[in-house]
């Protein structure tokens, strides 16, 4: 029975009709859903800043107790953690809103195979992490803080499953909720291993108590909608979940390839002390980062309810949230562009040095608006194949890049070979696949006077502060808000919309 249900699912995810009739189950279910949209979004973007000014804090705390030797490791440490993870998920989440969005009716086994693939990527998950710590060749506590770490492993699967829930059923602030938690955990956490004297080991400790707290919550907000089990589910059920996941899991994990490359090569051609300055200036990037993928994460399942029915409605929702993108990645990275200075040393005054690093990543954020918001479309689309070529392409391009420049230019030399990839082979091919799968022509007018009212205000902050770097942070958002505005790239007629009741 239950490998009969799972092919009604394949054959209704490759059938055209019937994925016509399950894109109209799903928009039906969807009801108000340009308040859904705004809540979630807003949810996801307050809690991820707020998640994020956590993880700077401890940053900080990390850099003015341990020092940035140790800041570098830790850095280090988590970026590879973030390729295990992704192993951990393999696209399964990304497969799986999408299926339990086109087939409501089979969320409650679908949910179940989830749980067992948990299961089965986790010791693959944990042997890909001791693998990369080990192939890096860095000292053997930094092999033993990986091993702690692997342990987090196992809550953080719990975690994803309850995450597909939420996203899937559009209350992603339950997830925001548990992450948040589990991240101001840390910060009393590191306060205490630094009273009792540990060191990267105890650091990472305090993250593997951090996941469990993740889970916790998850499973409070969770188990009245669904409770972690396989029952029922057959061999059959997994392979095909893994095969339905297969080419996202590829593709997403040269994405996260692609993202942490720069971290790899950095920390074994310019050393730990490098990587600090560079890293630094990343975990102020970091936050919208968070909240540009909070908004593609709300974008997801809007859009795949309206694919391929409803192409209009897609396109709107495609340009409404690259739209929306920009301005909340201009309205945060202005401030940076007038005084990054000030930002590195909230750190510590021994990351100051990384203040040109901030800007450049600063701009980063603006390109990645195309990026985050129009990559996943391809997902929805059934187009994994391609990102996963042009990704794959940008791995090997951002490697010879960054090997190239930073012997001479150190952090800085990652800093552009960063800037000038994701350009060439980030955007600009995720934007020319979309367009030619769905037909979506982006219109350029909002975006292009975005990112001009970002440049403006920056540089209309350093002159209105030019002796004092904190004033001038605080300046460039009003400015920005007052230019947005004024220029009516934002009315408040267009908030008023987004509160509208949107049922087709």
């Amino acid at each position: 029975m239950h490998q009969s249900t799972a092919r009604l699912v394949r054959s209704s995810a490759a059938s055209p009709n019937g994925a016509t009739q399950a894109t109209g189950a799903a928009v039906v279910e969807i009801q108000d859903v340009g308040w859904k949209a705004l809540k979630n979004s807003v949810t996801q973007t307050a809690s991820r800043l707020l998640v994020a000014v956590s993880r700077l804090g401890a940053a900080a705390m990390i850099v003015r107790t341990f020092g940035r030797g140790t800041f570098g490791e830790y850095s280090l440490l988590f970026g590879i953690l973030t390729i295990a993870e992704w192993m951990l998920d393999f696209g399964t989440t990304d497969a799986f809103v999408r299926d339990i969005c086109a087939q409501p009716g089979q969320r409650l086994h679908l949910l179940r195979t989830l749980t067992a693939l948990r299961v089965v990527q986790i010791p693959a998950a944990f042997g890909l992490l001791l693998g990369i710590v080990a192939v890096m060749g860095h000292s053997a506590r930094l092999v033993e803080a990986g091993a702690v770490l692997g342990i987090g492993l196992v809550f953080f699967a719990g975690v994803l499953v309850y995450r597909v829930l939420f996203w899937a059923s559009l209350t992603i602030e339950r997830d925001a909720t548990g992450e948040l938690l589990s991240t101001l955990v840390m910060l009393p956490l590191i306060a205490l291993t630094a009273y009792l004297g540990g060191g990267i080991v105890a650091l990472a400790a305090c993250h593997v108590f951090s996941r469990a707290v993740y889970l916790g919550v998850g499973a409070v907000l969770g188990n009245s909608s669904y409770r972690l089990s396989v029952g029922g589910v057959t061999r059959g059920d997994v392979n095909w979940g893994l095969r339905s996941s297969s080419a996202i899991g590829l593709a997403g994990f040269v994405v996260v390839l692609y993202e942490t490359i720069d971290i790899l090569l950095l920390s074994r051609v310019g050393g730990v002390s490098q990587l600090a300055f560079y890293s630094g200036a990343q975990k102020f990037v970091w936050p919208l980062f968070m909240a540009q993928q909070a908004m593609a994460a709300t974008l997801y399942p809007i859009a795949a309810s309206y694919w391929p029915n409803l192409r209009s409605a897609f396109d709107r929702a495609c340009q409404r949230g690259l739209e929306t993108g920009a301005i909340v990645a201009g309205l945060a990275v202005c401030s940076p562009l007038a005084a990054a200075e000030f930002y590195m040393r909230l750190l510590g005054r021994d990351l100051s040095p990384g203040a040109p690093a901030l800007r450049v990543l600063s701009l980063l954020c603006l390109v990645k608006c195309v990026s985050f918001t129009l990559g996943p479309m391809l997902y929805v689309v059934h187009k994994q194949k391609q990102m996963l070529k042009v990704v794959s392409v940008a791995v090997v391009a951002k490697t010879v890049a960054i090997a190239a420049l930073t012997p001479a230019f150190g952090y800085m030399g990652v800093a552009w070979a960063v800037l000038g990839v994701e350009i060439c082979f980030g955007a600009v091919p995720a934007l020319w696949l979309v367009q030619n799968a769905t037909g979506y022509r982006v219109e350029w007018g909002g975006p292009i006077k975005i990112v001009g009212v970002t440049f403006a205000a920056a540089a209309g902050a350093r002159l209105l502060a030019p002796f004092s770097m904190m004033l001038a942070a605080g300046a460039a958002p009003v400015l920005f808000v007052a230019l947005i505005f004024g220029f009516r790239i934002v009315s408040f007629t267009d908030i008023r919309s987004l509160l509208q009741t949107r049922r087709s």
